[in-house]
């Protein structure tokens, strides 16, 4: 499986066009699904729709993988009232069909300059970095 990082598109409850950021990373044999809520998505927000994007994700790209291999990320981009991203691991059960149950653990972040620009940007979870400017890297390969 190849790293995937694209806009994923899908229907909501209402069957409504929804759309999120998704990313795919493989370390080894874990892998990292970032779910990113994006301002233009005109449905269903990634949290209300994160068992249901977990399934749809691990039945198109990951059903060859172990479910405990695989660690999920649910991410705001920085709100006015907050000012900086948001990351929240999300754990969920599994039935060998879906993931239900979500429980959402906030992810700390440390800020530091960015190589590529100098501002300030995010490191999550000693794998994934993210610059103000719209480059992403995986922090092993600064």
């Amino acid at each position: 499986m190849e790293d995937i990082s694209t806009v994923y598109c899908y229907k909501d409850f209402w069957n409504c066009d929804s759309l999120c950021g998704l990313e795919i990373k493989r370390y080894g044999e874990k892998i990292t699904v970032v779910l990113t809520e994006l301002d233009h998505n005109p449905g269903t927000s990634v949290t209300n729709m994160v068992e249901q994007l977990a399934t749809m994700v691990y039945h198109q790209f990951l059903s060859d993988i172990p479910v405990e291999n695989i660690t999920w990320i649910e991410h705001y981009p920085p709100l006015p009232s907050v000012g900086k991203d948001t990351f929240d691991r999300v754990e969920m059960r599994w039935d060998g069909k879906r993931f239900y149950q979500p429980q959402r653990i906030r992810i700390p972040f440390i800020a530091y300059p960015s190589p590529c620009c100098g501002k300030e940007s995010t490191w999550v979870s000693n794998s994934l970095r993210r610059c103000p400017c719209g480059n992403k890297w995986n922090a092993r390969n600064k």
